[in-house]
């Protein structure tokens, strides 16, 4: 099979060994020049496997620090992410297409993706009066970070939303840019900035570096091996309908609470709510979406009712940051008419586990049909119901 090039009709010279290398280091050179010229990482990244030889994902990839257990990569590739999701594919002509945003709560942190807030939503097979079927789908992601989920929702446009729901709680008010997501798309952010209102208090000059070098190929060799790891992991992921790590026991979030009334290392005797949370970004939000309805949901949460209870609502919120945060979040919807319903005690303790925001299956069961109920409640009534407003 390869005897034309072990045996060759002519032996090999070094004068044509020399034009074979020149050959090869002028075309990879060229590639190169293109790829500077070019700069496809974005459009490469929305070419993919997903939706097309292999189903979509039900939540966006996050493989924690190892991703060979859970069939996912964690990257910071906001098309790739989105592309690799189930809202990529194709919308169908009955499909009333609502998006959700949040945190890991909603992504389903310890549960496996048939049983995260998108699919359980849709099983419920909910039905407008127009009969469109209501599709959800869970574009949610660790950490509460609003920024993040700002550009989130800025790529998920493209994929035609009839609604957005945007469940927040305080900490998704604070103004956070540590996260690999927000550092590495910083262009993003310069974008919202300049097209959409947002206004952050860091620099959003890439730190990146932007020399000739790092725009090549070899440059962005790390890049491109994630979204080829991407790739793959699909391929696993749909073989073994594993995406998510889960260990065969979770802790309880603790019922009792230590005698302190910091929030992180804010104390309420030198900071308030309102010095510390900015709710100018819901108005960016609703920037994005237009004329498309967006709903902001104060997220259930956990309310502990043992030791220093009173002090704290939870491992995460003292009462203080907590209560002066809901107040300020209603005076801000009053004055925006932001659609909005408030739902942090909406259920019982008995749904969580290790935090104040993960639940179990029939948590996010119960949230998903309380939700639906606002849906169809808004596109008969235009009013969310549930004493909402």
């Amino acid at each position: 099979m390869w005897n034309w090039l072990i045996n060759p009709e002519k032996p090999y010279t070094w004068g044509f060994i020399a034009r074979v290398v020149i050959k090869a280091t002028l075309l990879f050179i060229l590639l190169n020049l293109l790829f500077v010229l070019l700069q496809p990482i974005d459009a490469l990244s929305r070419y993919t496997l997903y939706n097309n030889v292999f189903a979509g994902r039900e939540r966006l990839p996050y493989g924690g620090d190892d991703f060979s257990q859970s069939n996912a990569v964690t990257m910071d590739n906001i098309p790739a992410m989105i592309a690799s999701h189930q809202i990529a594919r194709q919308k169908a002509d009955d499909e009333f297409r609502v998006v959700i945003f949040g945190n890991s709560g909603i992504w389903g942190f310890w549960l496996p993706s048939s049983q995260t807030l998108g699919p359980q939503m849709t099983r419920m097979n909910t039905k407008l009066a127009d009969g469109r079927r209501v599709v959800v789908y869970n574009l949610a992601y660790p950490y509460p970070y609003i920024i993040r989920d700002l550009l989130f929702m800025d790529e998920a446009m493209q994929y035609k939303p009839d609604m957005i729901i945007w469940v927040v709680s305080a900490a998704s008010f604070w103004e956070d840019p540590n996260s690999p997501i927000i550092l590495n798309n910083l262009d993003k952010v310069r974008h919202l900035v300049e097209n959409y209102g947002l206004t952050v208090h860091f620099n959003t000059e890439s730190p990146v570096a932007t020399d000739f070098y790092s725009q090549t190929i070899i440059g962005k060799r790390a890049t491109l091996l994630t979204l080829l790891q991407n790739q793959l992991t699909g391929i696993l992921w749909n073989g073994l309908g594993i995406d998510h790590n889960i260990p065969s026991s979770i802790p309880k979030t603790p019922n009792d609470l230590p005698d302190d009334d910091k929030w992180s290392s804010f104390s309420p005797s030198q900071y308030t709510a309102e010095n510390l949370l900015s709710f100018h970004f819901v108005d960016v939000g609703y920037n994005l979406a237009g004329d498309i309805p967006l709903i902001m949901i104060n997220q259930p949460m956990f309310i502990a009712t043992g030791e220093n209870s009173y002090l704290r609502y939870n491992l995460d919120y003292p009462r203080w940051l907590f209560d002066d945060y809901r107040a300020l979040f209603a005076k801000s919807v009053a004055q925006n008419a932001w659609l909005y319903c408030d739902l942090w005690d909406a259920l019982p303790n008995e749904y969580y586990t290790d935090t104040p925001f993960h639940m179990n299956a029939s948590g996010i069961a119960e949230l998903g049909r309380i939700l639906l109920e606002m849906i169809t409640h808004y596109m008969e009534l235009g009013s969310l119901g549930r004493d909402c407003e």
